[in-house]
């Protein structure tokens, strides 16, 4: 069987490169705000910004649940704390997953002309590799793996309900990096750091001209992940932190008749962007080279509105 080598040079440069393009666009996104896309919906008609406002919130929370769906709350390789690594010679050590999940989300309903929510489910599978480029350096025999570094693959396809008023499913690609803190030990945890960034394909929700409503966006989630877990023989548990951030171009239409009068309003963004916390943790059990594992976490709501809470308006 032949295998292939690689300098030690070349993945080191493709990590680094990676993680500067991921950090880099973690920095660069603007900050544009529920507020800024309602009073653009509504321009100079008041009489649409109820309407707009209640749109522009199911809007952060419709992608919110997408964009959760599609990071997954969980750690970013399925049942891992600590990176791969290498192997002797030098070559890369690879790993391949495959996730399933399901995320709620709760969102305002603007067809009902109040402050009424509901919620959607949404289904996501995904297949992931992931590759070990640098072992690190270790302090002690048992304490190695400080500042070792994976890369991270992923293709995504999200399940959305039509009878949830979504136009079907959506697809995508992600990318990012695992920094190794600590490598899991017989008297240590694994720690780990990581940065992914997953890009989707365009969701929509409702139709102006039937439900008042028409939301259409492409979720772009920013996601950070801290994980510590411990194996016990075969069983291992795992607990960690989040953060994400939801960016993308959205583009939120109403359509609302006031006096025998029909009127329209828009508004359109590339810097529409949110961010939230999150708080998760697991257990795997492994069998010989094959591990299965389930994960559970909770994602923390969105700050208030003009005070409209928007608490209730949250996965």
């Amino acid at each position: 069987m032949a295998e292939l080598h690689f300098s030690r040079k070349l993945p080191q440069a493709i990590a680094l490169s990676v993680l500067f393009l991921v950090v880099g666009r973690v920095g660069a996104s603007a900050q544009g705000t529920v507020i800024e896309m309602a009073a653009e919906c509504f321009g100079a008609d008041p009489a649409l910004q109820p309407l707009c406002l209640e749109g522009a919130l199911a809007l952060q929370a419709a992608r919110g649940g997408v964009g959760l769906a599609a990071a997954s709350l969980g750690t970013p390789v399925p049942g891992s704390t600590s990176t791969l690594g290498r192997r002797l010679g030098s070559s890369p050590r690879l790993a391949l997953s495959v996730r399933g999940g399901l995320a709620h989300a709760d969102m305002p309903d603007p067809r009902t002309g109040g402050v009424d929510k509901r919620t959607f489910s949404a289904l996501p599978v995904e297949v992931g590799v992931t590759v070990g480029v640098l072992n690190g350096f270790a302090l002690l025999p048992t304490v190695g793996g400080i500042f070792s570094l994976d890369l991270l693959g992923s293709a995504t396809l999200v399940g959305l309900s039509d009878s949830a008023g979504f136009d079907g499913s959506i697809e995508g690609l992600g990318y990012g990096v695992r920094l190794g803190l600590l490598r899991e030990s017989f008297t240590l945890p694994g720690v780990s750091v990581s940065v992914v960034r997953r890009s989707m394909t365009q969701a929509s929700w409702g139709r102006a001209d039937a439900d008042r409503v028409n939301l259409t966006f492409k979720p772009t989630a920013t996601s950070v992940r801290a994980v510590a877990g411990k194996d016990f023989l075969a069983v291992g548990v795992l607990g960690g932190w989040g953060w994400e951030r939801y960016s993308g171009s959205t583009t939120l239409t109403v359509r609302q008749t006031v006096g025998g009068l029909v009127r329209t309003g828009q508004a359109s963004s590339g810097v529409f962007t949110s961010d939230r916390q999150l708080y998760f943790g697991g257990f795997s059990y492994t069998f010989l080279v094959l591990q299965v594992s389930a994960e559970v976490g909770y994602a923390t709501g969105w700050a208030d509105t003009l005070g409209r809470p928007a608490g209730g308006n949250d996965p």
